[in-house]
């Protein structure tokens, strides 16, 4: 670095004193289907699933549902379609296999939001999404271990 000239020398301290960008507004929309198709599978469990569990499952899905109404929240206000929101049939599958790919989807929508909590707009919205999607995967852990 000491045959850097001070030109050089700014330009790297610039980059590397820059702040944050965020990511860019992408499309919500594909966002918005994982988490209702997330929610759907949550509905899913409660109806297989029996006492604790049920209740568990119950919570977990009232919780996917306010993620996903603050994503079609989001997408109305910054002037985006958020397209039909209900909740879609999940596949009939095994609880376990359920539960895994919920806990999956889950940890994915966590990055993603952590990753968006950046954004000057909308950052704190996807900030406690972010904090809700860790609590889910706790959920998720938690019905797991109290299935038979």
């Amino acid at each position: 670095m000491e045959n850097m000239d001070s030109q050089t020398q700014n330009q790297i301290w610039q980059r590397v004193f820059a702040p944050m960008q965020p990511p860019p507004r992408e499309d919500l929309l594909p966002l918005l289907t994982q988490a209702v198709e997330t929610m759907g599978a949550s509905r899913m469990l409660a109806g297989m699933l029996q006492g604790t569990s049920r209740q568990l499952a119950n919570r977990l899905y009232e919780s996917l549902r306010e993620n996903a109404l603050c994503l079609r929240g989001i997408c109305r206000l910054s002037g985006r379609s958020e397209g039909k929101f209900c909740t879609l049939p999940a596949e009939k599958e095994p609880a376990k296999r359920l539960l895994t790919t919920c806990y999956h989807r889950c940890r994915r929508a966590m990055a993603e939001y952590t990753a968006r909590s950046a954004d000057p707009e909308y950052g704190a919205v996807y900030q406690k999404m972010a904090q809700r999607e860790g609590e889910h995967c706790c959920l998720i852990a938690q019905i797991l271990g109290n299935l038979e």
